[in-house]
């Protein structure tokens, strides 16, 4: 099969080009999923992120677990 490597974590998605590469019948991979030590624009980590927390809190998981299934749900490979 043929696999697109690119950038993807909550903060950067990249969306519209891993819709177009999985419609074109590739695998997907993502680095950087916890964002390498990015922010979000108001200057929270992932590991720390509130609204990732909060989501994690109500499915017993951490902040990190629930931005790598929001990959894995994507149906893109994740390398943390």
């Amino acid at each position: 099969p043929t696999v697109l490597q690119v950038e993807s974590h909550p903060y950067f998605s990249n969306s519209k080009l891993i819709d177009l590469a999985q419609k074109h019948g590739m695998v997907v991979t993502a680095y950087s999923p916890l964002a390498s030590g990015g922010r979000s624009s108001s200057g929270h980590l992932i590991p720390h992120d509130p609204v990732l927390s909060d989501i994690g809190t109500r499915h017993g998981k951490s902040a990190a677990q629930v931005a790598l299934a929001w990959q894995v749900q994507r149906q893109v490979v994740v390398i943390p």
